[in-house]
């Protein structure tokens, strides 16, 4: 096809024929259409095939023999798989056709002096060579006329096919081939990522990654950033921010990072992106708490923000009023005043969320910092910044007295 020929494609499984008419096939046969040699002559106005490559495993003579009919006077027929070879003289003697058997990458493949000690063959008497037939390969890949871009569903069809297994560190396609496990790696293509796309970068340059897993179907929660007992906060951090768009404070990824670690290890397992999620939901997002707030108002003086709150606790609820130098600060103070506890709100960061439709969340993520040097995290959603962030007071506030 990237030579400019029209290109048939025949398979007992339709499925492949579709892949094959998606990827560029001119026309495809199935045998519920017919007979395969009579279509092949009925598409090429009676003339027959100029070429056949055949690509099966099959111990059944049946194949070579058809593509031999298939082909017309003086045609090449090129067995690339593994099929029956009981070869019979009338299918071929009289139409004078070539029969090429192809090693598994070209001319040179299992010779010592070319592979071992590099001794390339000269161009005009082997023009396709191993080396440079993957030279072309790589050539059509960045013309565009070879697609990776499903790279799974490839590798699921040469196993079904083949009846073997893609060895899981091999280049391109092997499951792990992207995998990092290692917190150093993980930190480091984190960074690598974010470093990128703050500078708008075309040429791919991200550590441990030789090219985007997306260019051929991988995805990086599932493909990239493997979680298990030796992962870091990077990645961590960085599967919740790309899948669910949290991005949490240096410290409190480091804090994840440790509840991850703890999880996968005492259950033997690697955990998915949701699983991670899932992790940081419970411990630290819109926890509740046994304090509540029902209503505030507040009113500024000068520099300073003054608050009437209501908390609620065991049913009963209290009015208190406070003052800080904004919103937040008053609300912490009011709550010091109310439950009597020491500490020092450390860490608030706050960044909004894309919401159902169109609407915006804030998310607002709080350190709450003991005398003794203990950090406690909240997290809190809403689509009011307020609410967002006392809402991550008080899962903080939660998480630090539940510790006690």
């Amino acid at each position: 096809k990237a030579s400019g020929c029209k290109v048939i494609a025949s398979d007992l499984d339709k499925s492949r024929i579709e892949m094959a008419m998606k990827h560029g096939a001119d026309m495809g046969l199935h045998p519920d259409d017919g007979v395969d040699v009579e279509q092949v002559y009925r598409l090429t106005g009676g003339i027959g095939a100029d070429g056949v490559i055949i690509t099966a495993a099959s111990p059944s003579d049946a194949i070579v023999s058809t593509a031999f009919n298939m082909c017309c006077r003086k045609g090449r027929v090129v067995l690339v798989g593994d099929v029956g070879l009981n070869l019979k003289r009338a299918d071929f003697y009289a139409k004078e056709l070539d029969f090429l058997i192809s090693t598994s990458y070209g001319p040179g493949r299992y010779d010592s002096l070319y592979e071992e000690k590099g001794l390339e063959y000269p161009v005009a008497y082997v023009r396709w060579t191993e080396n440079r037939n993957l030279q072309e390969v790589l050539a059509l890949v960045k013309a565009g006329k070879l697609d990776f871009s499903d790279m799974n569903h490839l590798v699921e069809e040469y196993e079904k096919c083949t009846r073997m297994q893609v060895y899981e560190r091999a280049p391109y396609a092997g499951a792990l081939v992207f995998a990092a496990f290692s917190g150093s790696h993980q930190d480091a293509i984190a960074k690598g990522m974010k470093y990128r796309n703050k500078n708008g970068m075309h040429q791919w340059n991200v550590p441990y990654i030789p090219i985007d897993p997306k260019d051929i179907g991988r995805t990086y929660d599932a493909d990239v950033i493997r979680v298990n007992s030796q992962s870091g906060k990077g990645g961590i951090g960085y599967l919740l921010e790309h899948t669910y768009g949290y991005i949490l404070p240096p410290k409190m990824r480091e804090h994840l990072s440790y509840l991850c670690k703890d999880v996968s290890d005492r259950e033997h397992r690697e955990l998915k992106a949701e699983d991670v999620l899932e992790i940081f939901s419970s411990n630290y997002l819109n926890n509740s708490c046994a304090i509540t707030v029902t209503d505030f108002d507040f009113m500024r003086e000068n520099d300073a923000v003054k608050i009437n709150i209501t908390f609620m606790q065991d049913g009963k609820e209290t009015e208190m009023e406070a003052e800080g130098n904004g919103s937040l600060s008053a609300i912490n103070n009011a709550l010091k005043a109310y439950t009597g506890e020491k500490y020092t709100l450390q860490v608030f960061t706050q960044h909004s969320m894309q919401g159902q439709g169109s609407q915006s969340v804030a998310a607002s993520y709080i350190g709450l910092e003991r005398e003794n040097g203990d950090m406690f995290w909240g997290t809190g959603t809403d689509t009011d910044v307020i609410k967002a962030s006392t809402k991550a007071l008080l899962s903080a506030f939660h998480n630090m007295t539940k510790a006690e």
